[in-house]
C-alpha cells in the first residue's frame, strides 16, 4: 500500500547481495526511511521479521478461507525454515518446532544462518 522501492529503505538488500555475503549482512536489518508509512510494525525493532509475520498471518488467513491451509503450511514452512526472515532465532526457533514436518529434502538443504 505505501508502495516501496529501493530507495524507501536504507540498506534495501539488491541483487548483488544474492553474490556477496558483505552485501547480505549489509542489508539485513534494513529499516524504512520514513516509518510513519508502516502499520502495526512501525515501532519494532526488527521490521522484516514484523512484516513477514505479519504478511503470513494475512495469507493464513486467505488460504484457510479457501481451503488451501495444508499447502500453504507445507509451502511457507520451506521458506521460513531456509532462513527467509533473516532473523537466526526465529528461523533456528521455526526449525525446531516444524522439525517432524520437514521433508529431509529441506533439512539437507538448510545451510547455515547469519
Amino acid at each position: 500500500p505505501a508502495h516501496f522501492f529501493f530507495n524507501s529503505f536504507d540498506r534495501p538488500f539488491l541483487p548483488i547481495a544474492t553474490r556477496s555475503r558483505t552485501e547480505a549482512m549489509a542489508a539485513k536489518m534494513s529499516m524504512v526511511r520514513t516509518p510513519s508509512l508502516l502499520g502495526v510494525c512501525r515501532t519494532t525493532y526488527w521490521p522484516r521479521t514484523c512484516s513477514y509475520w505479519v504478511s503470513l498471518h494475512a495469507m493464513a488467513a486467505r488460504a484457510d478461507s479457501l481451503h488451501l491451509s495444508r499447502t500453504f503450511v507445507q509451502t511457507i514452512s520451506k521458506i521460513i525454515a531456509g532462513g527467509a526472515t533473516l532473523c537466526a532465532g526465529c528461523t533456528l526457533h521455526f526449525r525446531a518446532l516444524a522439525a517432524p514436518a520437514l521433508s529431509s529434502a529441506v533439512t539437507k538443504d538448510m545451510g547455515d544462518l547469519f
